[in-house]
């Protein structure tokens, strides 16, 4: 029992230091200090730099990779990307991006899957994996405006029973097995392919775009723990901000 604590004890230790060392690279990089495209030290300078293992700021690298600061060159190094002070507000809440809401939604199923070459690598799971797959239609005026597909990779005491399912965020699906996460949305118009339109209900001549809304959850150590993708009727969508400096 008291090696398992300390075992514990190491992990969450690992966990915040290099969170501290990602806030200082990050707080080095808004102020100036590393420029836009400037090379990062490499893992060894910045282990030295920090008294922190090689794994330690790879964690470090990847969480500032994962957030946007940094890009990384095979072979290279770690790069710094150009980073906006500027703040944008935007609600990411489906009542909000629908206009006038939805009136209901339709589970179609709920079930595990193995993951396909996509989700390997959006995931960052084997081939072996267990990955819990469920897909919604949302209606308004009794029209489906809206398809949600999310892929969440398996854990003990996941409720993949329809009975069980309700639609509720991403973020509230998996929060029973994280205590902490990141959220990283990315908003795309796409023109739907046939597999879509069938499953949307639109004609296959129908040329409209679609808005794309994908959501992916990671851990406190920068793992992929659920992916969301929400296709929209565009001309239903609106996606409003509030801009500060």
């Amino acid at each position: 029992w008291c090696k398992a604590v300390s075992t514990m004890d190491g992990r969450k230790s690992q966990s915040v230091k290099y969170q501290q060392i990602a806030d200082d690279i990050r707080l080095k990089i808004l102020g100036g200090i590393y420029a836009q495209n400037e090379m990062l030290p490499s893992e060894k300078k910045l282990g030295e730099k920090y008294g922190a293992s090689r794994l330690t700021i790879r964690n470090t690298l990847n969480l500032l990779e994962n957030e946007g600061y940094i890009y990384t060159k095979a072979g290279k190094g770690s790069f710094v990307k150009g980073v906006s002070t500027d703040l944008y507000r935007i609600d990411m809440d489906i009542n909000s991006i629908l206009n006038g809401g939805y009136d209901r939604v339709e589970l179609i199923k709920a079930k595990m899957i193995k993951p396909d070459i996509d989700l390997v690598y959006e995931l960052k799971v084997s081939r072996e994996s267990k990955i819990v797959f469920m897909d919604w239609h949302i209606f308004k005026n009794e029209a489906i405006i809206g398809y949600d597909r999310r892929f969440i990779p398996y854990f003990r005491g996941l409720p993949i029973d329809e009975k069980d399912l309700t639609y509720t965020g991403l973020k509230d699906m998996i929060k029973d097995s994280q205590t902490d996460f990141r959220e990283e949305i990315v908003i795309n118009g796409i023109i739907p392919e046939t597999w879509l339109k069938e499953k949307m209900g639109i004609d296959s001549k129908n040329t409209d775009s679609l808005l794309l809304v994908e959501r992916k959850i990671y851990d406190d150590r920068g793992t992929p723990t659920g992916l969301d993708r929400l296709y929209l009727n565009a001309n239903e969508s609106c996606i409003k901000g509030v801009f500060s400096v």
